[in-house]
């Protein structure tokens, strides 16, 4: 159908970024990033249901992209969480339409990551040939 239900709000005020790091306990890289992003989902789509999907896809695109630039990136869930949706409600003043969905924190990495292969489980994964 592609509704495309997501709006995303660029946080570069300090004072935001602060106040969200205490979102929830993964929320902390908020506090060193350069800046944030709060993915948004429309109350206003064609199939609701399938928001979550497509705004899960529009986080894990923005945090490939921030990768691909040689910037750090953490996704910090927010939704269905009441307690997280309040909270940024709280500090940020959203249409009552509007869900928060995930927040972002976007910088310069401290160090460079090596990639691991770790989580990775050949058991998770079957084959039908």
């Amino acid at each position: 159908r592609n509704q495309q239900p997501w709006e995303f709000i660029v946080i570069h005020d300090r004072r935001i970024l602060d106040a969200l790091s205490k979102t929830s306990g993964g929320a902390a890289p908020l506090k060193r990033a350069k800046l944030g992003i709060l993915t948004v989902m429309r109350g206003d789509c064609a199939a609701p249901v399938m928001a979550p999907q497509d705004l899960s896809a529009a986080t894990q695109n923005i945090l490939l992209e921030a990768t691909a630039c040689g910037l750090g990136a953490v996704w910090i869930g927010v939704y269905p969480r009441d307690e997280r949706l309040d909270f940024v409600r709280s500090v940020i003043d959203l249409q009552a339409d509007r869900i928060p969905f995930s927040l972002i924190a976007i910088g310069h990495p401290a160090e460079a990551a090596e990639a691991t292969t770790m989580r990775y489980d050949p058991d998770r994964v079957t084959h039908l040939r």
